[in-house]
């Protein structure tokens, strides 16, 4: 027998009995941790190994006869360990759970590997408050993501765009920011029909969504190139590397008067600001990090990426050491006056021509990027 009791003795009973429970309470939690991909493979292989060793000390101290005092020492590390780790667990179900309630686009849901590659259209609209209110889609970015190269191309398309809008545009020329009147689904097939390449991920954001998003984050250091002071919350930016928290980067995301080129200087630093957030989400050591970032998801942004790709995407980054490459890309082309727009027939509105070798440029750039030719998988 590993190791007698007396009855008499209520102290190692007692031991026995939390002995009993800590190893079931670390069945169930390991369980939960494995069938709902929380933490990555390292953090798991740490956490359960820390836990294993507190119990076998544990159990040895009640066969050795370890003094009391060392022992209890033990059972309450035990037991604090496992009520943080059930306060994490229950934090991230619960974002889990939050994921699940998000609604879905009509566009299709695409059932790709996690260490595949993404075309993730971000939609920033001009509001605040409620997310589902109907916007004109003001901030248009494309998130070309090759997981498996670590590579992510960003482009920003301008805006006052002069393109077809599909669905309630029922294809006529307009600013692409009116694709946002008539819902995610329209501003998609638009921005599809740009890039010549599908969307698989859709992510909608408006001002409150983007605030909260990054002071989740801690806010975001990016460079900016020239000295401003931005009209929304008139915060002055100096040349060089500032530190923006949420309001600061929605006073730096919103300026074009005070720069030189204007909504075209806009759309580079809507870029410089996504790949600020990037750099810092692929910094997170643990999907209990993320599940912060979910949470902020239940009121304020709109996505079609189910719960479960979110976690294989998190999971692979954390078991996949090594640095991103970004590359920011501009369409250019030339601002002209005067022409007409579906949405407002008795307007004639300044709007920006594509130029059609950059569009190609770019739309080459993209599908590169997509490609996994000749990548390793594993």
């Amino acid at each position: 027998m590993l190791f007698k009791i007396n009855k008499k003795n209520y102290a190692d009973v007692l031991y026995l009995v939390v002995f009993a429970l800590n190893i079931i309470s670390l069945i169930y939690m390991a369980m939960t941790i494995l069938n709902n991909g929380l933490l990555g493979e390292r953090y798991r292989n740490m956490y359960f190994a820390i836990m294993i060793f507190l119990e076998i000390i544990f159990l040895v101290s009640i066969r050795w006869k370890i003094p009391k005092i060392i022992s209890m020492f033990f059972m309450v590390v035990i037991i604090i360990s496992h009520l943080v780790i059930a306060k994490y667990l229950n934090d991230s179900l619960k974002s889990l759970e939050i994921m699940n309630r998000k609604s879905e686009s009509a566009i299709s849901v695409k059932d790709k590997d996690s260490g595949g590659s993404y075309n993730i259209y971000l939609s920033g609209i001009d509001t605040e408050g409620n997310i589902s209110n109907v916007s004109r889609s003001d901030v248009n970015l494309i998130l070309n993501i090759n997981a498996n190269k670590k590579s992510a191309v960003i482009v920003s398309i301008p805006r006052d765009s002069y393109v077809r809008i599909s669905g309630g545009g029922k294809n006529e020329y307009d600013k692409l920011t009116h694709s946002g009147i008539y819902g995610i689904d329209s501003s998609i097939s638009t921005v599809e029909n740009i890039i010549d390449q599908e969307i698989d991920y859709y992510f909608r954001v408006n001002f409150s969504s983007f605030v909260k998003l990054i002071d989740l984050i801690g806010g975001i250091d990016v460079y900016n190139k020239e000295d401003f002071t931005s009209r929304h919350g008139k915060y002055h930016f100096s040349k060089g590397i500032v530190h923006l928290d949420g309001k600061m980067a929605l006073g730096f995301a919103r300026e074009r008067y005070s720069l030189s080129n204007g909504d075209l200087d806009r759309g580079r630093n809507h870029e410089i600001i996504v790949e600020a957030v990037l750099k810092k989400l692929v910094s997170l050591k643990s999907i209990g990090d993320y599940g912060k970032i979910l949470k902020v998801m239940e009121d304020s942004i709109q996505t079609n990426m189910p719960k479960n790709k979110m976690i294989e995407l998190f999971n692979y980054q954390l078991n996949h050491d090594g640095d991103w490459k970004f590359e920011l890309l501009d369409i250019k082309g030339v601002g002209k006056s005067g022409l007409k727009s579906f949405a407002m027939p008795d307007s004639k509105l300044f709007m920006y021509v594509l130029d059609e070798s950059s569009l190609k440029a770019v739309q080459n750039r993209l599908k590169e990027n997509y490609s996994n030719a000749g990548i390793n998988q594993n």
